[in-house]
């Protein structure tokens, strides 16, 4: 069994409680009290890995996220954590080729209004009561535009039906339609005509027709609100599909436990995965398409980049890179970063001291420690709010308060000239203190970003 059997991912308070009670049984009745206080100590200082033990070399992917999913629904989900789920259940139509630059792999015909898709032949639904014998039937293009006329039922909140209701040709009319019978407290009418989607005498083709040149269309097919979805599921489970989906992708759900955990296993019925046979210039040089067209065969991603716990490099295992593996880097066109309240009275508004405070808090955090320690060494530090790729980025550039000292001596002459000499407010003779508001999205900044920010430095 690879890697891809299972994905297993674990909220931040049940992963906690698992390595306490791995340390709890690890010394219960073995050892004086006051040694086993003693003894978790040293075993939390030795090792930061949080899985159960002997779990780590198993067929097992852990990822965290940092609340329950909104919604597992493919037509609404849009936060992270619905997102990091769904993406597993649920494929978008059009998937990345991740050796091109032009990634899109697809078969396409384009005009300046019409758009036709072919899908593969012998594509399944994964297995699930829904369906007759509960086996899941091949899907069809029919089961693409029924995914369309589900985003545009006024009934199904779809965050994202803004995008198409005036471009597709008769939507409009369909969501009024529809929106009618709603306040009529009646069923939804999904046999209304839409005539920008039609599917083709071939039953594995489809057509969207638009009233505008649309070029953006491709890129919401690459996201999940374009799945294709079986209506035998829509019907059996309604509302509660949000919580029972029935997808094509490559994993299934098989266990949820709300503000616990949740584990996806393999699905028997998706298909294979195989190397790109193309990819950018200079690809096939640098030996990237050795592996054309061969079936894919993964590894656990900490395996290949390092032992579980310990400091990563940015560079794959010693043992990884005898088996010839290799890690290419590349800088995506997105930024993470701090942000201060503007409107808090000690660390917000625009007069000289606070300004000064937020840049001493600038100088005082090691970006670079952060990359190295969270995020194993992938990633770049960032100078301004313009990441590489995006017009205005210059690359010579270099912010004078991102350049981390380990003496702190600027940030500590920063704070002084603020008016907080040590640290300490004259006012009160108290340390100032930073209020962190974790608000971020559904359950805020993971917990270990947190942690190392209250660690990370000492002005």
């Amino acid at each position: 069994m690879t890697w891809e059997a299972v994905i297993l991912f674990v909220g931040y308070s049940e992963r906690m409680r698992r390595k306490h009670h791995i340390l709890r049984h690890l010394v219960r009745g073995i050892l004086p009290e006051t040694l086993t206080v003693l003894l978790l100590l040293i075993l939390t200082r030795c090792n930061n890995n949080p899985y159960p033990a002997g779990e780590t070399a198993q067929s097992i992917i852990y990822s965290a996220i940092s609340d329950d999913p909104k919604t597992l629904d493919p037509s609404i989900g849009y936060d992270v954590a619905s997102g990091s789920i769904i993406d597993n259940i649920y494929p978008s139509y059009m998937q990345y080729n991740y050796l091109k630059r032009d990634p899109f792999v697809v078969e396409l015909s384009l005009g300046a209004e019409e758009w036709t898709f072919r899908i593969k032949k012998g594509l399944h639904f994964q297995d699930d009561p829904c369906f007759p014998d509960g086996k899941g039937r091949e899907i069809l293009a029919a089961d693409f535009l029924y995914t369309f006329r589900r985003l545009a039922d006024p009934a199904v909140p779809c965050p994202i039906i803004q995008y198409f209701d005036d471009k597709v040709l008769g939507m409009a009319a369909y969501k009024a339609h529809n929106a009618a019978l709603l306040k009529q407290q009646q069923p939804s009418d999904y046999t209304f005509p839409i005539r920008g989607l039609e599917t083709d005498p071939d039953p594995y083709t489809f057509h969207i027709t638009l009233s505008q040149p649309y070029p953006q269309l491709r890129y919401l097919m690459a996201m999940h609100f374009t799945t294709p979805l079986a209506h035998e599921a829509v019907e059996r489970y309604g509302k509660d599909l949000a919580r029972h989906p029935v997808g094509s992708g490559a994993f299934v759900l098989a266990e949820y436990t709300p503000k616990g955990h949740i584990v996806l296993v393999k699905n028997p019925n998706y298909r294979a995965d195989y190397y790109p046979t193309e990819g950018a210039p200079g690809d096939r040089d640098a030996g990237l398409l050795e592996a054309a067209g061969q079936r894919l065969s993964q590894e656990n991603f900490q395996q290949v980049m390092g032992q579980a716990g310990q400091p990563s490099t940015g560079q794959p295992s010693p043992a990884m890179a005898q088996r010839g593996i290799r890690l290419h880097h590349e800088i995506g066109p997105d930024i993470y970063y701090f942000a201060f309240n503007m409107d808090d009275p000690t660390f917000g508004g625009l007069s000289e001291p606070n300004r000064k405070l937020r840049q001493a808090i600038s100088l005082a955090l090691d970006s670079q420690a952060l990359i190295d320690l969270l995020h194993q060494g992938l990633g770049q530090r960032a100078e301004s709010l313009l990441p590489p790729g995006l017009f205005g980025y210059d690359p010579h550039f270099h912010n004078p308060y991102r350049q981390y000292d380990p003496s702190l001596a600027r940030a500590k002459q920063l704070l002084a000239e603020a008016g907080y000499p040590q640290g300490i407010d004259p006012k009160t003779g108290q340390r100032l203190t930073l209020f962190w508001d974790n608000a971020r999205g559904p359950g805020g900044i993971p917990c270990s970003r947190i942690g190392w920010i209250q660690g990370s430095s000492s002005l």
